[in-house]
């Protein structure tokens, strides 16, 4: 069985859909860029080879490379590792939704998220 598709490109016409006062163009009084600063990310997780990418990928996700990547195994003292992350280019909402991602990751026990700068 096959399917034959046609895509067709519409003009969106906002007067016929009954949006007369809809708006094309982004508003003056809207800052283009958002207001960013230094994002920190502290994680606590249980000590196992599958941590440190999963928490990069949160990153390579939104196409941003972070700033510093930090990794101390302390196996020794609690069976832990820590992991410090600091990104810039990143919104307060974006930041807290990385870090809410990270926390859902199984071997994640703790994640604090400090911002530095403005």
């Amino acid at each position: 069985m096959s399917y034959n598709s046609t895509a067709v490109a519409v003009p969106f016409e906002p007067e016929r859909a009954g949006l007369s006062d809809y708006q094309t163009e982004p508003a003056q009084d809207v800052a283009q860029a958002p207001d960013t600063s230094l994002a920190r990310f502290s994680v606590r997780s249980v000590r196992e080879p599958s941590v440190l990418p999963r928490l990069l990928e949160m990153f390579v996700l939104r196409d941003i490379v972070p700033r510093s990547v930090l990794c101390r195994d302390c196996t020794a003292v609690s069976g832990q590792m820590l992991v410090e992350l600091v990104a810039e280019t990143l919104t307060d909402v974006q930041a807290a939704t990385i870090a809410a991602r990270m926390l859902n990751l199984v071997p994640v026990i703790d994640v604090t998220l400090d911002y530095e700068g403005a």
